[in-house]
């Protein structure tokens, strides 16, 4: 089984550090993702949902800074998950689109405190 862009001979050459390393930074990666998700819920729950423009951009700007680092994180194990990254950024993106729609074109959301 490939894992990433590795082949099962190159996993096998890595230093125990190289792997207690990488799964560290998996285990950083899944807290921060967790945290920012459950930060961004009162925001899109109270701001967005109101049509607040700042809470948009602030949305855009927090989702476009971890999709980067997804894609530059990735880059360093030869792009092994883009896969992943590509359907995650397009996800992202068709959400950002839905939310910022109303927001921008002037619909009334009955759904706002």
């Amino acid at each position: 089984m490939q894992v990433a862009s590795f082949s099962e001979a190159e996993i096998a050459d890595l230093s125990a550090k190289t792997i207690a390393s990488l799964n560290c930074f998996t285990i950083l990666y899944n807290s921060c993702s967790l945290m920012i998700s459950v930060l961004t819920w009162p925001l899109i729950h109270r701001k967005l949902a109101a049509g607040q423009k700042w809470a948009f951009w602030l949305l855009v700007g927090v989702i476009g800074f971890i999709e980067a680092m997804a894609f530059l994180a990735s880059s360093y194990i030869g792009n092994g998950r883009w896969q992943v990254n590509v359907v995650q950024s397009v996800l992202y993106l068709t959400g950002i689109c839905l939310s910022g729609f109303p927001i921008f074109k002037g619909v009334k959301n009955e759904f706002s405190h």
